[in-house]
């Protein structure tokens, strides 16, 4: 079985064979800090093997989960967002987390659009004013 993923334009192709990753490899291949995975750690989104009880060992479902974890950080839900989706993942089935997953992304996708709308109006009242105050930029 192969898993491959598409995260920060860096693709990462891992063979259950393959050997876990260090925590320092995992960082740099997907372009993030070590306080970041230490972070998700902390806030129970990641569960990393431990090589003698110390070392971070990261497996083929650890990266899974993260690549999960940023996307979800990508499109801006919470930790708690996320942690609630990993926690359906973990304890229900693939369709119930599926659905929990897409309901999340549509909902955050329709705040968004509340999001943009709004800050369309903010722009579009500071334009006006800009105007009326005589330093008219071209709207962008």
């Amino acid at each position: 079985m192969s898993v491959s993923f598409q995260t920060n334009a860096t693709q990462i192709r891992v063979d259950e064979a393959t050997r876990p990753l260090k925590i320092s490899e995992l960082a740099d291949r997907f372009g993030i800090s070590l306080r970041t995975l230490r972070f998700y750690e902390e806030k129970g989104l990641l569960k990393p093997g431990r090589k003698d009880g110390w070392a971070r060992l990261y497996r083929a479902d650890d990266i899974a989960r993260l690549d999960f974890i940023l996307n979800c950080r990508a499109i801006g839900l919470s930790v708690d967002e996320t942690r609630h989706l990993l926690e359906i993942k973990d304890s229900q089935s693939d369709d119930a987390f599926h659905r929990e997953a897409i309901e999340s992304i549509r909902d955050r996708m329709a705040a968004i659009e509340t999001e943009l709308a709004t800050i369309q109006e903010q722009k579009r009242a500071a334009q006006d004013w800009l105007n009326r105050l005589g330093g008219a930029v071209s709207p962008s």
